[in-house]
């Protein structure tokens, strides 16, 4: 089968002293690095919509990119942020390296309950985590590559539209247009239904009082309405249209965590 480009990475051999951050459960990442740019196979366009670059920003990314493919850089990681599905590493970069993530980072171990993604919600709401920051920053060396490898979505793809978690199930609704907002539902197994029900309550209020993952997604949670699917009805902008619901999952994990904990 033809390999195809899946994403620009900083790979890194050793993390040195970091292998010490683990928690029962967590299976350590076998190849850790840090995702400079994803690419996923897709179209020039895509690419571009799913990293929130522009046409322009995303052509100079990729040019710098294999200017510099095959470098060894340095970089400091600054911070690590530990949760009961996965631990992550804050990572600076050096300014000459390119990375279409706000908040760079490494994945050091992960539960196979949580979706790889999981980490830029814990990023962007770290309320549920445990924030380690490290002084003096640990140095580390990587080396710019392209990752190859089968598209494994499209050989065997799985339904984007549900997604089943740990601790709750969503599924994203048909959109009639790309200028409507997409819509889902979301429900909750956390024990019985009154549990859940008040549960669900509980997480709406609080996404209310503070947003839930990145600003540019415009997530909105609320009780699901009587007779209809789910504990949950969910909204989100239309310029985060290509969510899928294992992202959207992730994202109310971090948060039903933190309210159960």
């Amino acid at each position: 089968m033809a390999q195809v480009p899946l994403f620009w990475k900083l790979a890194v051999e050793d993390v040195g002293e970091l292998r010490s951050w683990a928690r029962p459960g967590l299976m350590p990442i076998e190849r850790p690095h840090v995702t400079l740019l994803y690419l996923g196979a897709k179209a020039s366009a895509e690419v571009a919509r799913i990293n929130d670059l522009s046409s322009q920003e995303l052509q100079l990314m990729e040019e710098t990119l294999l200017q510099i493919d095959g470098s060894e850089v340095m970089f400091e990681v600054t911070e690590v942020l530990e949760h009961p599905g996965m631990i992550v590493a804050v990572v600076a970069l050096p300014s000459h390296v390119p990375c279409a993530a706000r908040f760079p980072y490494m994945t050091l171990c992960r539960s196979d309950l949580v979706v790889p993604a999981f980490a830029r919600s814990l990023l962007e709401d770290r309320g549920s985590c445990q924030v380690s920051a490290l002084s003096p920053p640990r140095r580390l060396r990587g080396i710019i590559s392209l990752e190859m490898g089968t598209n494994s979505r499209a050989t065997a793809p799985k339904d984007p539209t549900i997604f089943a978690g740990t601790l709750l199930r969503v599924e994203t609704h048909p959109r009639a247009s790309h200028q409507t907002e997409p819509t889902g539902n979301a429900t909750l197994y956390v024990g019985s239904e009154e549990k859940s029900r008040a549960i669900a309550a509980e997480l709406a209020a609080s996404a209310r009082e503070r947003p839930m993952g990145p600003e540019t997604y415009k997530l909105k949670v609320r009780p699901q309405a009587p007779g209809k699917p789910g504990h949950l009805y969910l909204k989100w902008g239309a310029v985060a249209g290509s969510l899928q619901a294992a992202e959207i999952a992730s994202i109310l994990e971090v948060r039903l965590q933190e309210l159960l904990s």
